[in-house]
């Protein structure tokens, strides 16, 4: 349950920081936005991640709650408002953690109210829900593939809006600022993302798992008492008190982080190597963008920590990356290959290369049974030859090879 946690804090921790905008070694601008799902059979333990995630959003709910309060004596003052007196202007406060029965356009009204009318400007919203179907519900539009569409724009943090004429249409634009946290099992994860395994949904999307063995008994959740509340305070503030600078036009100066910056090229190149000894595209092109999920938790623990760096980071980054690799592989790569009209390569607890379980030195029949243990069905010729084409492997005689990287 630890790796699960650890992994699916991040998109209500990054709800706290308002106002920031990023940028990557690529001058590519971005925001914290981050959406998890945990993936696990019944009754593995999914709800690890409620008690945590609750004492991080507390401080939200309770202005919630005030906003709320607004809203209920505001409606009960113009309830016994006369036909011809002018009511009291409605509050605009938002409320910003949404529950799954929120309508489309009451998520429209709290989305434009967080970017333009709470303590800061451009709030993000935030939503924990049991089961990923009910993200259908939430949607401004319904269909899987409107979903999708809200997905992308969720995390790419695009715009969003409804026109209505009439007089008393609620007619909002504003950007989706809205992280999100949901579970399911492996069964309802594959459904759901089926159809959008390949148009970059999937990719977007942060994965963690909880794997449980013959062994395991029952599993002990966390105490997230008082005390530990008390100890979680000050990151949160830091996270709420965090801007980014603005230039003479009032625009956002992106924020860029040094050793992150080294970090991600590191990445990158890994990337890059890695992708040689794969036999298709598809690990690659979800490396991309679970690299910048990554970075952007480095960066929630960096500001958490008040803006002081701390050597663990760059290794929490390296195993995030790995085990958001590791999930993704193992529940999608099958059906992604066929959406790709690929072969199925990876088996179903490993997405090694081929080259890690081979010597240094090895041989033809060493490679091919490697081929046969990460689940290629036929024999790799075609696979061998494109090591030797792109540099990974260098070619001793008819039958014997050796790693060049």
């Amino acid at each position: 349950q630890k790796p699960a946690v650890a992994q699916m804090v991040f998109p209500s921790l990054a709800a706290h920081v308002a106002d920031s905008i990023f940028i990557n070694n690529e001058n590519k601008k971005f925001e914290l936005s981050l959406m998890g799902v945990l993936v696990g059979k019944q009754s593995v333990g999914k709800g690890c991640i409620d008690a945590p995630t609750e004492c991080i959003i507390q401080s939200i709910l309770n202005e919630d709650d005030l906003a709320r309060e607004e809203l209920r004596a505001w409606a009960e003052s113009n309830q016994n408002k006369k036909a011809n007196e002018k009511g009291s202007q409605r509050p605009e406060k938002p409320i910003r953690i949404l529950n799954t029965d929120t309508t489309p356009a009451a998520l429209l009204a709290n989305l434009y109210n967080a970017q333009h009318n709470g303590y800061a400007k451009n709030l993000c919203c935030f939503t924990k829900s049991e089961e990923i179907e009910e993200m259908y519900d939430m949607s401004p539009t319904s269909g899987r593939s409107k979903v999708a569409q809200l997905i992308k724009k969720t995390y790419d943090r695009g715009r969003i809006g409804s026109e209505r004429f009439t007089s008393s249409a609620a007619n909002y634009t504003t950007v989706l600022r809205w992280n999100w946290l949901t579970s399911c099992t492996p069964d309802k994860a594959k459904a759901f993302f089926k159809r959008v395994l390949t148009d970059g949904t999937l990719s977007r999307v942060d994965f963690a798992t909880i794997i449980s063995t013959e062994e395991d008994i029952q599993f002990v959740y966390g105490d997230y008492d008082e005390a530990f509340e008390k100890t979680l305070e000050p990151y949160i503030q830091n996270l709420r008190d965090f801007r980014c600078e603005k230039d003479s036009r009032g625009r956002l100066k992106p924020f860029k982080l040094q050793q992150l910056s080294d970090i991600e090229s590191q990445m990158d190149a890994y990337i890059r190597e890695y992708a040689k000894t794969m036999p298709d595209d598809t690990w690659k092109n979800y490396a991309w963008r679970t690299k910048l999920n990554c970075l952007k938790k480095i960066l929630i623990l960096y500001i958490a920590n008040g803006g002081q760096w701390e050597e663990s980071f760059e290794p929490f980054c390296w195993w995030s990356f790995h085990y958001a690799m590791w999930v993704k592989m193992n529940l999608f790569y099958q059906q992604a290959a066929e959406a790709f009209g690929q072969e199925e390569f990876f088996s179903e607890v490993s997405i090694k290369s081929p080259l890690e379980l081979v010597d240094e030195e090895f041989t033809r029949k060493e490679i091919y049974e490697a081929f046969k243990k990460c689940g290629k069905k036929s024999p790799g010729h075609n696979l061998l030859n494109q090591y030797e084409h792109n540099g990974t492997i260098i070619r001793l005689d008819k039958n014997h090879f050796k790693k060049a990287r």
